[in-house]
């Protein structure tokens, strides 16, 4: 019961120091990761694909990737996704966008070439409370 408590101050002054007040809380937290271990969290997000032709008078063109999945399994349990701000939408952090979006490529035909990168269009997740107890676990 005292453990829920200080989880509970926990969220919402978020001290990475109350750790430091009990034992117990400590082991109650490596309980914690381990349930997020067990029963990962799936991330979800969309890619844009931008393709742009190098040569005048020519604008960019893109396209939204179907929904992919990033799941924070043991092996990418501690990598910082970002944070959610007050309206539930999720900010990626570099890391996490430097995870997900894949290599620019270009083809070179004659004098013209064509580029074509990626950029996050939306980061979302179904579970926002179980987001949120990730991003204060990730601390630890």
């Amino acid at each position: 019961m005292i453990n829920e408590i200080f989880f509970k101050i926990l969220e919402f002054s978020s001290n990475k120091n109350l750790i430091i007040i009990n034992t117990s809380f400590y082991s109650f937290i490596k309980n914690l990761r381990k349930k997020f271990i067990n029963k990962p969290l799936i991330i979800k997000y969309k890619l844009k694909r931008i393709k742009k032709k190098m040569y005048s008078g020519y604008r960019a063109s893109f396209y939204v990737e179907p929904e992919n999945q990033y799941i924070l399994d043991n092996k990418t349990f501690g990598i910082n996704i970002g944070k959610i701000d007050y309206e539930n939408i999720i900010k990626p952090s570099k890391i996490f966008e430097d995870v997900i979006i894949p290599l620019s490529f270009s083809n070179n035909l004659g004098n013209n070439s064509i580029i074509i990168y990626f950029e996050i269009y939306q980061v979302y997740t179904d579970d926002i409370i179980r987001f949120k107890h990730y991003c204060l676990l990730n601390y630890f």
